[in-house]
């Protein structure tokens, strides 16, 4: 009886740390416009966590690297000009050199919503002086690539529901017994 709750809960909890993605999934509007990078308001009402479009370039520390299991190699950077917007971009599999977009579009988010999937990034991020009120832009995510967190996240809370109900039905006989 007691893993019933342990799955319940722990599917229930894993559901709310995808809420994010979930919700992001059913966007149907095209990218909010946020112009020029440098001066742009990421607090605005509506941009964090939406899927935004601006004008920017990367400064020139950026950095490189591959993650397991994917195909070709990541960059992560700040705004060039700007402190507190860094960028992600997924670098094609052999690309020789690789020159970034000027025009940025994906997902921002701001540093506390940054989910397990990207704790990666952002210990880099970290390591080379994020601050807490630092936002990520998630370049080439779109909100229909995130369909399978939306699945997930459907599948997660359903099943967590019907362990945490079968977990209580099942509980209620058992002290009805122990009354008596």
């Amino acid at each position: 009886m007691g893993a019933l709750l342990v799955l319940g809960v722990g599917c229930l909890v894993s559901a709310w740390l995808l809420r994010g993605s979930a919700a992001y999934a059913l966007l149907d509007e095209g990218p909010i416009e946020l112009g020029n990078l440098k001066s742009a308001h990421l607090s605005a009402p509506g941009a964090r966590g939406a899927w935004v479009r601006g004008s920017g370039e990367l400064e020139a520390q950026a950095v490189s690297f591959e993650r397991r299991g994917e195909n070709g190699s990541f960059v992560l950077g700040r705004l060039a000009e700007r402190k507190d917007l860094w960028v992600l971009l997924a670098v094609p599999a052999r690309t020789p050199e690789y020159v970034p977009p000027r025009v940025l579009e994906g997902r921002l988010l701001s540093r506390s919503a940054l989910g397990l999937r990207l704790r990666p990034v952002l210990r880099l991020m970290e390591a080379r002086g994020a601050g807490a009120t630092d936002h990520l832009l998630l370049v080439g995510s779109r909100p229909a690539a995130g369909q399978t967190d939306l699945v997930l996240w459907l599948l997660l809370t359903t099943l967590g529901l019907l362990a945490s109900v079968r977990f209580t039905v099942l509980l209620l006989p058992a002290r009805a017994l122990a009354r008596k």
